[in-house]
């Protein structure tokens, strides 16, 4: 049976080349909306949660999308709002959103040893703390709670929010708790004892994401009226990075934080962290809004996201500008099946050969247009090299048949 299914996809050029897929999915067999996504920390693998009834939390390999693990949620009403895996792999969270808090052990066959009631009439994020022992989940009301993964019993409830508590993320030491709310507020708690350290006010818009970087000085916060901010966590003031058009829905920092991804309803958006400049944007045919995006940790550079249109996609080292714009394609599927799609960003003339991982010449041709195609319909499954070149410059990539 195959695990993933592969569709086309859209690309959209700004100032550099063209995006690549390297497999998609879909988060739910219905095709429901994917809500939630996270990497592994060592990037090999990738978790989704999917919309519901019959919810699904799936997970994958980051590699070639195969599907690992299945997990049909028992509650047929709830979808699945936030999921995140414990930096020691051995533990993964899920928030239900009727406010059920969701523990599962990884550390051989994924089992349920949890499923908390938060009391919250509802849900919305989690995280665990940098010792994997802790986990800090929000719901529908004011407040933070934080429960011992082991025992599942509950540590500290974290009032001061007036309204619902719609992100919140530790810190890499986990010292610092950030949450924000729809009150309009971004929060910075001491993880140990619940202590406010600041508050900051964002004029009353839903502050749907707080992200802290890995240096643990700033606090990466995206608004439901369109603005990124970054707060200093030294001085605790913010500034406006830029505003995107619309609500930002979701967001991340890149392994360097040279990049921040931002998940909107039209699709995905790369912009400059230094000075907010728009440096891609692109986005799956037919995949509607993207409701959670996320950068991998592994210094690959790769973007896993979550669209309304159910599917889950891992894109290939998103960046910004930098990159070989002299010879640069898009090409979808990967995985094929019988049609390898090609987009080639201007209108040059190019000649392309497959050849057998082996090396041996298989078929070669002309592309002369801004779309082409090839036929990988004659192969059986197994892998292969696509060579391109327009007389000066060659590259090739690797390109997967399946059965």
């Amino acid at each position: 049976m195959k695990h993933f299914v592969i569709f086309f996809l859209m690309l959209i050029n700004l100032r550099v080349a063209s995006q690549s897929i390297v497999w998609s999915g879909f988060s739910d067999p219905a095709h429901q909306g994917t809500d939630a996504i996270c990497w592994s920390h060592d990037g090999t693998r990738v978790f989704s949660g999917s919309e519901c009834p019959q919810s699904h939390i799936r997970m994958w390999s980051s590699q070639n999308g195969e599907l690992l693990w299945d997990h049909l949620n028992d509650s047929t009403l709830e979808c699945i709002l936030g999921v995140r895996l414990a930096s020691n792999g051995l533990v993964f969270g899920a928030m239900e959103e009727n406010g059920n808090l969701l523990i599962f052990d990884m550390s051989s066959t994924p089992q349920l040893i949890h499923q908390i009631d938060m009391e919250s009439g509802g849900a919305a994020e989690l995280d665990f703390s940098d010792d994997n022992q802790k986990i800090v989940a929000t719901g529908s009301d004011d407040s933070l709670r934080i429960y011992d993964v082991t025992s599942g019993s509950l540590l500290n409830t974290i009032g001061g929010h007036t309204e619902a508590v719609l992100s919140v993320d530790y810190n890499s030491e986990g010292t610092m708790i950030a949450s924000g709310a729809a009150d309009g507020t971004v929060r910075i708690w001491n993880a140990a004892d619940g202590a406010s350290l600041a508050v900051l006010p964002f004029n009353g818009e839903d502050v749907n994401i707080v992200k802290f970087n890995t240096g643990n000085t700033k606090i990466l916060v995206g608004l439901s009226g369109g603005d990124l901010a970054i707060i200093d966590v030294g001085t605790s003031q913010s500034s406006v990075l830029t505003n995107i058009g619309s609500a930002v829905i979701c967001a991340d920092w890149s392994d360097d934080e040279s990049a921040i991804v931002v998940g909107t309803i039209s699709g995905i958006k790369i912009f400059s962290a230094s000075d907010g400049a728009l440096l891609r944007s692109f986005n799956i045919n037919g995949g509607g809004s993207v409701s959670s995006v996320a950068y991998s940790h592994d210094g690959t550079n790769r973007v896993c996201s979550g669209h309304g249109n159910g599917a889950i996609v891992i894109w290939d080292q998103v960046l910004g500008v930098g990159e070989d714009t002299e010879l640069s394609f898009g090409f979808y599927p990967n995985p094929v099946d019988d049609i390898l799609f090609l987009q080639i960003p201007n209108t040059r003339k190019f000649k392309y050969t497959v050849y057998s991982f082996d090396g041996r010449k298989l078929s070669s041709g002309n592309l002369n247009m801004n779309t082409s195609s090839i036929s990988f319909q004659p192969y059986p499954a197994g892998t292969y090299i696509l060579s391109i070149t327009d007389g000066h410059t060659t590259k090739a990539v690797k390109i997967t048949k399946m059965d």
